[in-house]
């Protein structure tokens, strides 16, 4: 049983950071609504109606989600765009199935360690568009190890958002 005055974070990296969006929903499905979702490189967790029920839910409460230069994670599964291009480069299969989303909202360190925390549909658009293109030129570099560096809590994720900590 949680008090009545405890306050309940959820909060993972990767898999985890996915799986914290879906304990969040179970907690709030035997009433306990969590008072925040912090995840890190989470990949996506959910179809659309699974991100507007947590959103929905969680609505004056704060969901966040941090994504960290090239990481690779935070795209995976592929949204339907993407997946939209695949099918035209690789074959008419139907992919409609695979319709993920993000949850939360974006806050976006870039490759210059520049945080971005867009507020707006047009800024969105901005700052996906600016990753998927960097990650693109790393993709076509072959720079997978750069991919790794940037998924990861010690070498990306942890010295930008608590960069005062002991890393390595």
């Amino acid at each position: 049983m949680i008090g009545k005055n405890a306050k309940l974070y959820v909060t993972g990296h990767s898999k985890g950071g996915a799986m914290s969006y879906i304990t969040a929903a179970q907690l709030i499905s035997i009433g306990h609504i969590p008072n925040s979702i912090i995840s890190f490189a989470a990949a996506r967790p959910g179809d659309a109606d699974f991100a507007n029920y947590l959103e929905d839910k969680m609505a004056n409460r704060e969901i966040r989600r941090y994504e960290a230069k090239n990481d690779i994670v935070p795209h995976l599964p592929p949204d339907l765009k993407i997946l939209d291009i695949l099918q035209e480069v690789f074959g008419n299969n139907d992919l409609s199935d695979w319709d993920y989303e993000s949850v939360g909202n974006l806050y976006y360190y870039d490759t210059d360690a520049d945080l971005h925390v867009p507020s707006n549909k047009l800024a969105r658009v901005l700052v996906n568009l600016q990753r998927l293109v960097s990650l693109g030129e790393v993709i076509v570099k072959g720079e997978f190890n750069r991919i790794v560096n940037d998924h990861s809590l010690t070498t990306s994720y942890g010295p930008l958002i608590c960069p005062d900590l002991p890393y390595g």
